[in-house]
C-alpha cells in the first residue's frame, strides 16, 4: 500500500513500558483529563489487553521485516527522545535520507 503512494517504511517504533507503569500514567492522565473511565481498573486492564492482542501479530511480521524497533519507555521523557531521535536518525542514513 505505501508503494502504491511512493512511499516506504524505515521502521516501526515500539515503546516498551511495564504494564504498571502504564497503568499508573493512565491513571495520573485520567485525574488530570477528568476521564473517570481510565480510573477504573477494568477498563484500563481491558485496554492493555486489546493492545497486547492488536500488536502483537504486528511484532511479528514487522520482526520478521527487521523493521521493529524498540524503544525502553521506563525512562524519563528526555531519554525516550534521546533514543527515538537516535534512531531515526539512524534509520535515515542507513538508507541515505538524512
Amino acid at each position: 500500500m505505501l508503494g502504491e503512494l511512493g512511499l516506504f517504511l524505515l521502521g516501526v517504533i515500539f515503546f516498551d513500558v511495564d504494564d504498571e507503569e502504564l497503568k499508573k500514567r493512565i491513571r495520573k492522565r485520567a485525574i488530570e483529563e477528568g476521564r473517570t473511565d481510565d480510573q477504573k481498573a477494568e477498563v484500563i486492564n481491558r485496554r492493555i489487553e486489546e493492545y497486547v492482542k492488536k500488536t502483537l501479530p504486528l511484532k511479528e511480521y514487522y520482526q520478521g521485516k527487521k523493521l521493529w524497533f524498540t524503544v525502553d519507555g521506563n525512562v524519563s521523557v528526555e531519554k525516550v527522545f534521546s533514543q527515538v531521535y537516535t534512531l531515526i536518525n539512524t534509520l535515515l542514513k542507513s538508507n541515505q535520507l538524512a
